[in-house]
């Protein structure tokens, strides 16, 4: 699968080749210009640019104006803008013009690649949307999610029930069930559906970045900070804010969006005026955020503020009368991006993914799908192909101590180290492509190569 490809937009040239040497080195293909209207020619003469990442303030088109021109002619392109001389009502401006991720200057990589995944990620779910929605005149969804299984049915019923209020919604279950999805379903569903949808995944963004990012700041609050900025919730205002892994978030935040739910008003960063704000808070994580209370780790009485309605959604293997359609459906989006329109299924392997438990849920089949697409020299492809090995024979015998029994975690770990370094071979090394065979961020790989202590080769520079 080729690398995404990004046109980066800056009139200042050494921001330019700074922005074009960190995106390759992270694996992006990169496409410069020096103005709005050389990025318009750009994109009016081809079809293949990803993602448009631009300055905000250029002479002749700016970036809002380069803004403008992409959704008109290409509302699925996702633009993320960056600026030192942005405000708060600027920043405003363009998240309600459809932008996808703001990035102040000077940025670290860090916070450049954060931001160009996020705006990715958002363009393969309006694809994934295209795609439901046509399901859904044929018949064959319900709020844009697919399932016909007594227990999807039971999630969807809590979809319309949440729709229906303003309150606080709870949505739980393991990675890769669909969290996002659900949130996504209740704000399309509810009053709030011509509003903006913001997300953050709280487990992926640095505790004092995190702070900033959702109660924004004015100029001065602390280094760097030379200009106020608006926060998400600003961003989200009238509209829905969907906090992924609420588990994750630190405990001085916690407090900070306890007072949120209950006052509906936070303060900047810098400030000592209390703003209004009127979202709906929607949050998700895959812990049991129980057990994070009775450990001291979570709050008690915001774990009751975040359970007013809680909608838990069912692991793949609980609903594998599910996995037909999900197959047919993700098998559909691999031809397309494999480019292969002869691609089917092999032999016995629909039954085989039918009785696979599916550890990683939906992500993880739907990545299956995709590898097996790519790298498969036949059109007949199977994800599961009969006779793989056993997790158990992928721990070496010297993985541990003579006489000791390999436990559970044991086997786990070292399946998914043995798994990553296969994809990350298979990429020759390109970590940009093997996160998204793997179906996790490139932050999330970056920290299992250090974690498993992955050999030199596959490591960002």
């Amino acid at each position: 699968m080729d690398a995404a490809t990004i046109l980066v937009v800056e009139d200042d040239s050494s921001a330019r080749e700074a922005c074009r040497i960190l995106l390759e080195d992270a694996g992006y293909q990169v496409e410069v210009a020096g103005g709005g209207e050389a990025a318009m020619e750009r994109l009016g003469g081809h079809h293949d640019i990803a993602l448009v990442l631009t300055d905000l303030r250029m002479p002749g088109v700016s970036g809002l104006d380069l803004l403008d021109y992409a959704h008109r002619y290409y509302p699925d392109l996702p633009v993320a803008m960056m600026t030192a001389h942005g405000s708060a009502r600027q920043e405003q401006e363009a998240f309600a013009r459809g932008v996808r991720a703001f990035i102040p200057k000077p940025f670290t990589e860090e916070e450049l690649l954060a931001a160009v995944e996020q705006a990715l990620d958002r363009r393969r779910l309006l694809a994934e949307n295209e795609q439901l929605r046509q399901r859904i005149e044929a018949g064959e969804t319900r709020h844009g999610i697919l399932g016909k299984s007594e227990a999807i049915g039971a999630v969807l019923d809590r979809v319309d029930k949440a729709a229906a209020t303003d309150c606080t919604v709870l949505v739980t279950g393991e990675s890769g069930t669909g969290k996002e999805l659900v949130a996504r379903a209740i704000h399309r569903a509810s009053r709030r559906s011509k509003a903006p949808f913001v997300a953050i995944n709280c487990g992926a963004v640095p505790e004092t970045l995190l702070e900033s990012q959702l109660f924004g700041y004015l100029r001065g609050a602390f280094t760097g900070a030379d200009q106020d900025r608006a926060g998400l919730l600003a961003a989200a205002e009238g509209g829905t804010l969907f906090l992924d892994e609420i588990g994750d978030l630190a405990p001085s935040l916690q407090v900070k969006l306890l007072r949120v739910l209950q006052e509906r008003e936070y303060t900047p960063l810098g400030s000592q005026t209390a703003r209004r704000v009127d979202v709906r808070v929607i949050t998700a994580t895959h812990r049991n955020l129980r057990d994070q209370v009775a450990a001291g780790a979570f709050r008690e009485d915001l774990y009751y503020r975040l359970e007013i309605l809680p909608i838990h959604i069912p692991p793949l293997r609980e609903r594998a009368s599910d996995i037909p359609l999900l197959v047919d459906h993700f098998l559909a989006q691999a031809r397309e991006e494999a480019r292969r329109p002869e691609l089917h299924l092999a032999k016995g392997a629909l039954g085989r993914m039918v009785n696979h438990p599916w550890p990683g849920n939906v992500r993880e089949l739907a990545n299956a799908l995709t590898r097996a697409a790519v790298l498969s020299d036949s059109d007949a492809i199977d994800p599961i192909p009969a006779g793989r090995p056993s997790l158990a024979d992928l721990l070496p015998e010297e993985a541990l101590p003579a006489g000791k029994t390999a436990t559970l975690a044991d086997v786990l770990a070292q399946a998914e180290k043995a798994y990553i370094v296969e994809v990350l071979e298979q990429c020759e090394g390109n970590q940009v492509r093997a996160a998204e065979l793997l179906g996790v961020s490139r932050r999330t790989l970056y920290n299992k190569i250090q974690q498993h202590n992955i050999r030199k080769q596959f490591r960002a520079e």
